[in-house]
């Protein structure tokens, strides 16, 4: 009977081959990826902040809002006083920035695209003490040709999100 257990040197040779092999076809893959990973991580934050804004005016009965400075790539966070509460710069999502990547493509799910990449009034979301907002919408987009519109598509206050990842507007 045969005590020796293990691998030979030529099965572990061709276990890592095959490994690096399967690395190899992987990583490029998920590079080509990124740039998608990132949008989405951005247009959560704005998700977020929006939504924390809307919750925090409804628990105080008063109004905040969401400021959007597209030249600096920042958002914040305000109460109704004008303190800032959150601030959030697009830096920390390499290669995303306000805007659009494809402007003539719009749907009646939200406004056109501005320049800037920010539809509300003054650049501002403003959510009222009963969670009420006007409506519109911020525009996210990344390099390899991938735009995110995040909005409050209604009165109500509701945040919604959609994307643009080349085959038009998708909720």
């Amino acid at each position: 009977m045969d005590t020796d257990h293990g691998f030979t040197l030529t099965e572990l040779l061709v276990a890592v081959g095959i490994g690096a092999a399967v690395i190899a076809l992987a990583v490029p893959a998920y590079l080509s990826y990124l740039p998608r990973i990132r949008l989405k991580a951005a247009c959560r934050e704005v998700i977020s902040c929006l939504q924390y804004a809307r919750v925090q005016a409804i628990r105080d009965s008063s109004a905040w809002h969401v400021t959007f400075t597209p030249s600096t790539g920042e958002f914040c966070v305000l109460d109704d006083s004008g303190n800032v509460c959150r601030t959030v710069t697009l830096e920390r999502f390499d290669g995303i920035s306000f805007g659009s990547n494809n402007p003539d493509a719009i749907d009646s799910n939200h406004t056109p695209p501005q320049t800037d990449g920010v539809s509300f009034n003054g650049n501002k979301a403003k959510f009222n003490g009963n969670g009420t907002s006007a409506s519109g919408t911020v525009y996210l987009r990344n390099g390899k040709g991938d735009t995110m519109a995040i909005g409050a598509a209604s009165a109500a206050g509701r945040i919604r999100a959609w994307y643009d990842f080349g085959a038009g507007w998708q909720s």
